[in-house]
C-alpha cells in the first residue's frame, strides 16, 4: 500500500531540457521554472545543458537509491538532484540559481566533476554571475540596487580584487583570499556578468569561458569579441553602466 501511494504522489513531468518527479502540482511548476533557466542556458553559451532529473522532496535529501533512480533516468536523463521544492506559487529562484551551477559544471567538466570544489573550475565570480543570471528579474533588481549604492559609495571591490578572489564559501586549497561580504560578492558578481552578456553579447561571454576555464587571467581575455582592451576600461565601462 505505501509503495501504491508513493507511486500515485511521485508524478513526472518531462520537460523540453530537464525532467521532474514529485507531487503533481510541484513537479509541473518546477519543470517550467528548470527548462526556463536551461533555455537561458542555451541562449547564453549555444548549447542546451546536459539532460537532468530533479526529484522533489519534502524533508531534505535522501539517501540515494541507486535502484531508483535507473527509472528518474528513462528520458536520457544523465545527472539526477534531489531538490526541496519552495512552497508558493512564487518563482523558486535558488533552484534556477543553482541550476545554473550544475550546468556549468557538466557542461564543462562531464558527469565525473572534480571534488571537492564550489561549483566549476572557472573564476568564483564568473560561476557565480552565471548563476545568478538565470534567476528571475526581482532578483537581479536587488543585486542592481546594491551596485547602484555600492558604486556611488566607493564600496564595491576593485575588479582586479573581485576577478582574484574566491566564493565566501570555498573549500579550496587557493593562496587566493576568500571575498569578505557574501551579499556584495553575490550582487556584483552578477552586474558584471550581466554587463558583459549585455554589452559584448554572447560571443564574448562564451570566448571569455573558454579562455578562464584554461586557467588564463581575464587581462588574456581583453581586447577579443569586441571587450576592452584592459580591465581597468571594462571596469570604468561597468561602473557607468551599474550607475
Amino acid at each position: 500500500m505505501g509503495s501504491l501511494l508513493l507511486a500515485l504522489l511521485l508524478q513526472q513531468a518531462a520537460g523540453e531540457f530537464m525532467d521532474v518527479f514529485g507531487e503533481m502540482e510541484a513537479a509541473g511548476k518546477a519543470v517550467k521554472e528548470a527548462d526556463a533557466a536551461a533555455a537561458r542556458f542555451k541562449e547564453i553559451f549555444g548549447v542546451a545543458p546536459l539532460r537532468g532529473a530533479i526529484v522533489l522532496t519534502t524533508d531534505g535529501k535522501p539517501a540515494k537509491d541507486r535502484t531508483k533512480d535507473l527509472a528518474y533516468a528513462k528520458n536520457g536523463a544523465k545527472w539526477i538532484w534531489r531538490w526541496e521544492a519552495k512552497k508558493g506559487a512564487e518563482p523558486d529562484e535558488t533552484m534556477a540559481h543553482e541550476l545554473g551551477h550544475l550546468f556549468l559544471i557538466f557542461w564543462i567538466h562531464g558527469t565525473t566533476p572534480p571534488a571537492p570544489q564550489y561549483g566549476s573550475l572557472l573564476p568564483d565570480w564568473l560561476d557565480e554571475g552565471v548563476a545568478s543570471l538565470l534567476e528571475c528579474a526581482a532578483g537581479h533588481k536587488g543585486y542592481a540596487a546594491e551596485m547602484r549604492k555600492r558604486i556611488a559609495a566607493e564600496t564595491h571591490l576593485p575588479l582586479k580584487d573581485l576577478f582574484g578572489c574566491l566564493h565566501p564559501d570555498s573549500r579550496e586549497k587557493s593562496s587566493k583570499p576568500k571575498a569578505k561580504e557574501r551579499w556584495l560578492f553575490y550582487a556584483e558578481s552578477w552586474s558584471v556578468t550581466a554587463f558583459l552578456l549585455e554589452r559584448y553579447g554572447a560571443k564574448a561571454m562564451r570566448h571569455l569561458v573558454a579562455t578562464l576555464k584554461e586557467g588564463k587571467s581575464m587581462d588574456t581575455a581583453m581586447g577579443a569579441q569586441g571587450l576592452p582592451k584592459s580591465v581597468a576600461d571594462l571596469e570604468t565601462a561597468w561602473k557607468a553602466w551599474a550607475k
